[in-house]
């Protein structure tokens, strides 16, 4: 071992002390992140649109004491403001924030794709992101240290059938983090993708229902089955923990082995 380094321990993966957002975090991806992280003794704020199913995600938990919820709506600036404030009111400091917001609604084929459909794709899912990483990102920018991870998607790296829109997104999603991670780095901040492939969640249930689709997806991917939410726990800790400390602008897919052909 060279003079000054040291292990890491499998202890670093605690996240005691921490506080960490989740945006999207009422159900699916974001909710079984979010189950890890209070499970490795972060604080968490899971966030979302729909109150009442926030208000039924938090008491889900085992330990209610570490979980908060707040209304968010991404696409609205003052929304996320207003949980920013709320944010350095209560706990005075952000650790960690997982961009899982997004929206995935029934696609047309790309030549009949309209503005309206596009703007909104882009709206949520890269526009928010950016917004979130903008907001959260400063307070962690005052303290020197924060973990952003943004869940892009294999959609971001490969390209999708009806995908023009969704895929342009996630790309956006890929190529933002890798420059806040370079604008970022030397101040603390560390910015990683966690790119899910076919996770069995609400977003997913349209193409997973339709024999043909279930299908062709099945085929794509060598483990012949859909990710369960909980399986993206472990990388998601992974990249909120000590344990990635040398590590940004980067991406963990997670997603059967879809990319690996």
């Amino acid at each position: 071992m060279e003079p000054g380094m040291t292990t890491q321990r499998i202890a670093d993966f605690s996240l005691k002390g921490m506080v960490a957002v989740v945006t999207g975090g009422g159900r699916g991806i974001g909710l079984a992140i979010a189950q890890a992280l209070v499970e490795h003794d972060a604080r968490v704020v899971i966030a979302g649109r729909d109150e009442e199913r926030l208000k039924a995600a938090a008491q889900m938990f085992p330990n209610a004491g570490k979980v908060s919820y707040r209304q968010l709506n991404v696409s609205q600036p003052d929304s996320i403001a207003a949980l920013d404030e709320w944010i350095a009111s209560e706990f005075g400091r952000i650790d960690v924030l997982v961009n899982n917001a997004g929206i995935s609604p029934p696609a047309p084929r790309a030549e009949n794709t309209d503005l309206a459909f596009w703007n909104e794709i882009i709206s949520v899912n890269l526009t928010g992101v950016f917004l979130c990483c903008m907001a959260f990102g400063r307070r962690m920018l005052e303290r020197g240290s924060g973990s952003i991870i943004n869940i892009s998607s294999v959609s971001g790296i490969v390209g999708i059938e009806r995908g023009v829109a969704y895929c342009a997104a996630k790309g956006g999603v890929e190529i933002m983090t890798r420059a806040l991670a370079l604008d970022w780095a030397s101040r603390g901040v560390r910015v990683n993708n966690l790119a899910p492939g076919t996770f069995e969640t609400a977003i997913t249930e349209t193409m997973r229902s339709n024999p043909k689709v279930d299908s062709w997806l099945r085929a794509k991917i060598p483990m012949r089955r859909y990710g369960a939410p909980s399986e993206l726990g472990g990388a998601a800790v992974f990249l909120a923990s000590p344990l990635s400390s040398y590590m940004t602008g980067q991406t963990i897919v997670v997603d059967g082995g879809w990319l690996a052909g």
